[in-house]
C-alpha cells in the first residue's frame, strides 16, 4: 500500500551516507449518500474525505472526521478507481488555477488550497483542502487540522480535528458536490504546527467562488 512519491533522501551520518525513503500513504473516510429533499435544491453533500502522508512506513489510519466517519487505508490504484485524486494531485490542479495559500516558517511550510470542476452534466464538485510539510531531510512530528464551509454562515460549516504524525507530510481535501445551477462562496482554512504542539498553530485560508 506504498507508493514511492520522491527521490531518497541523504543524510549524513556518522561521516556515512543513509538513504532514507519517503512513500505516500493513502486513505478515504466515505460518507453514505444523502437523501435529496424534494421541491427544493439540496445544499451540497460530503462525498469523502482523503488524506495523504508522507512517511517511511504506513502511518496508522487518522482518527475518525469531527462527524465520526473512520478513514481506510487504501492504495493509489484503488483511491483512483473511487474517481479521486491525490491530495497532492489535487493540491497541484488547484495551485495552477491560482486558488492556493502558502505560509513558510523555520523549516517547515503549510498551505490551503481549493479545487473544483464540473461532475457529469448537472453537479458541480469542490474540493477544499490543507497540507503541512517539513523541508528538513529527516521526518519530524507535523500537525495539520482542517476547517472548511461556505461562507456567510452558508449551508455547510465544517470543524475539523487535529491530526498529528511522524513523517515528512501531510495533506487532506473533502469531496462536496452539488446543483450546477446554485454558485457557493467556499474557503478553506488550514491549521498547522511543524511538531505535535497544537497550541499556538499557524493558519491560511483561501476563498473561491463556484
Amino acid at each position: 500500500m506504498r507508493s514511492l512519491s520522491r527521490a531518497a533522501c541523504l543524510a549524513i551520518l556518522l561521516g556515512g551516507i543513509s538513504t532514507v525513503m519517503a512513500s505516500a500513504f493513502y486513505y478515504i473516510a466515505l460518507y453514505g449518500q444523502s437523501p435529496a429533499s424534494r421541491g427544493v435544491t439540496p445544499p451540497p453533500q460530503i462525498k469523502a474525505e482523503v488524506m495523504e502522508i508522507e512517511a517511511e512506513t504506513a502511518p496508522s489510519p487518522p482518527p475518525p472526521t469531527a462527524d465520526g466517519v473512520p478513514f481506510t487505508q487504501v492504495t493509489l490504484d484503488q483511491l483512483h478507481g473511487m474517481g479521486y485524486l491525490t491530495p497532492s494531485e489535487n493540491l497541484a490542479q488547484a495551485q495552477q488555477a491560482g486558488f492556493y495559500d502558502e505560509i513558510a516558517l523555520d523549516g517547515w511550510y503549510g498551505a490551503s488550497y481549493i479545487n473544483a470542476s464540473y461532475s457529469g452534466a448537472y453537479l458541480k464538485r469542490v474540493q477544499p483542502g490543507a497540507k503541512v510539510w517539513r523541508d528538513w531531510t529527516n521526518p519530524g512530528w507535523m500537525s495539520l487540522k482542517q476547517n472548511c464551509g461556505i461562507t456567510r454562515n452558508g449551508p455547510v460549516q465544517y470543524v475539523g480535528r487535529w491530526v498529528t504524525r511522524w513523517g515528512w507530510s501531510m495533506n487532506t481535501y473533502r469531496d462536496y458536490s452539488y446543483s450546477r445551477s446554485v454558485t457557493w462562496e467556499w474557503y478553506s482554512q488550514g491549521y498547522f504546527t511543524g511538531s505535535s504542539d497544537t497550541l499556538c498553530p499557524s493558519t491560511r485560508t483561501t476563498y473561491r467562488t463556484w
